[in-house]
């Protein structure tokens, strides 16, 4: 993308509460991203930058900490030349969370 473009993010209204899980999305007004690298996003050590700019683990650590570490959900959608949003959904009581409650009310 040039540096003299500009992109929107839009955060407004961007949480919602979907009873047992939260859902936060991010969307911008971008390039978009094409079908062939959208199945690749969450692969670890892909990357579209030039080789020394990038590791390719951002959003592979992140798809594996919202999904394995917290039961969560990232869903993305894209349409080139026009957006792409990022769908992060999250449980309000993760496994985790859980786990560490019954862990406390035992010694209770």
């Amino acid at each position: 993308m040039p540096s003299s473009e500009i992109v929107l993010l839009l955060l407004n209204d961007c949480a919602s509460h979907l009873g047992d899980a939260v859902e936060v999305q991010v969307r911008d007004n971008g390039a978009g991203i094409p079908q062939e690298i959208m199945d690749k996003l969450f692969q670890p050590f892909f990357t579209t930058k030039p080789t020394g700019e990038g590791t390719g683990l951002g959003l592979s650590i992140s798809y594996e900490i919202v999904t394995a570490q917290h039961g969560g959900a990232i869903t993305v959608d894209s349409r080139l030349g026009e957006f792409t949003k990022f769908a992060v959904r999250l449980p309000r009581r993760s496994n985790v969370a859980a786990a560490i409650a019954a862990e406390t009310d035992v010694g209770s």
